[in-house]
């Protein structure tokens, strides 16, 4: 068997063992500290791994070796990863010790890392909105309006009004004096269980979610919201809470509700998510 490697954000180490153990039986579970997991596993499967990893994982390679006359390049400091340098990896883990990894392009995640919230945000969502879109990059000039689902206090809004978009913004909370004195932002200040679809526009490309509902909610009313809008919405990016390592085992079952409004679908982490993924949706 080979050994293989996966990061991911330090605080959700657990989160990303449950769903190995949950989906990817093929691996054996071997070392593990926050931030770092190593595995085994047989060759035949490293091509499905490279394609498609755990979606708890920000980075997977192969054959991270222990070794000792190396500077790290890699570490965790504050719950976070840092990074020094996108072609070198030498990971230090909490007791200093040193996992070195040849072939490693970073330079991806780090794109992604690099992304800075902007001083004048309303809020951190506006950062993983930001590294959404990055991440899935596509043509979007010909998109004109986004709903938001859990808009307050503003900060994806803010992003996607930059985006040139008009934002229906749907949250009982108070928005940003910024955001509501946008000529383009419009506020439904409702939960989102009480929307009926009378009160939405007519035409919609883009869905975006992130509430403080139980994930099994979220996604409920997200979907509700998606299907009055079969012909013209192009992507969904929807927010899923995983507070406890048990509700890993739901993403599955989340993505197949969403292919059956016709998308593609993928989960992945972005840096800047907490004890989240982001479900993706795209009908292109």
């Amino acid at each position: 068997m080979l050994p293989v490697f996966f990061l991911c954000t330090p605080t959700n180490t657990d989160l990303l063992k449950a769903e190995i153990t949950e989906n990817y039986k093929m691996l054996k579970l071997s070392f593990h500290v926050p931030g770092f997991v190593t595995c085994l596993s047989d060759e035949k499967d490293i091509a499905q791994l490279k394609k498609d990893p755990p979606s708890l994982s920000l980075f997977f390679g192969l054959s991270a070796k222990r070794v000792t006359d190396a500077n790290p390049t890699v570490w965790v400091e504050n719950d976070k990863l840092v990074f020094s340098d996108d072609k070198k990896f030498v990971f230090q883990d909490k007791k200093s010790n040193l996992w070195q990894a040849d072939d490693c392009d970073l330079s991806s995640l780090l794109k992604l890392q690099a992304i800075e919230l902007p001083p004048n945000s309303p809020s951190r969502a506006w950062l993983k909105i930001a590294q959404g879109f990055n991440f899935f990059e596509k043509n979007r000039k010909n998109f004109s309006t986004a709903i938001e689902i859990g808009s307050a206090p503003g900060g994806a809004s803010f992003f996607l009004l930059s985006q040139g978009l008009k934002v229906i913004g749907i949250d009982p909370g108070e928005m940003s004096a910024d955001i509501i004195s946008s000529k383009d932002f419009t506020h439904i200040k409702k939960p989102i269980q009480e929307i009926k679809k009378s009160e939405l526009p007519d035409s919609v490309e883009l869905l975006a979610v992130d509430t403080n509902l139980s994930a099994q909610q979220s996604v409920k009313e997200s979907l509700r919201i998606a299907s009055y809008y079969q012909s013209s919405l192009k992507e969904v990016f929807l927010t899923i809470k995983l507070p406890v390592p048990k509700m890993v085992t739901q993403l599955e079952k989340h993505k197949r509700a969403l292919r059956k409004l016709g998308f593609k679908t993928k989960v992945i982490q972005l840096p800047s998510h907490h004890r989240e993924v982001l479900l993706y949706g795209s009908k292109d």
